[in-house]
């Protein structure tokens, strides 16, 4: 698999974990503490981040060695 599809997937599962992270926090369970649930969906979309930043520092640091 090419950087690029391994970024896509990479994307994508960070993604797919924010978007169920959001759904939890939507219909929490009410055994579930509210702000335990923020924090889940706030750590999902910190790692969302993290994933994009990575990627575009990747590819500026390719195309400034190019």
């Amino acid at each position: 698999m090419g950087k690029g599809h391994e970024d896509l997937h990479t994307l994508h599962e960070a993604l797919a974990t924010f978007e169920e992270a959001i759904r939890q926090r939507e219909r929490r369970n009410p055994l579930t503490s509210k702000v335990t649930a923020k924090q889940a969906a706030d750590e999902a979309r910190q790692h969302v981040v993290e994933v994009v930043v990575k990627m575009v520092t990747d590819a500026r640091l390719g195309r400034e060695s190019s």
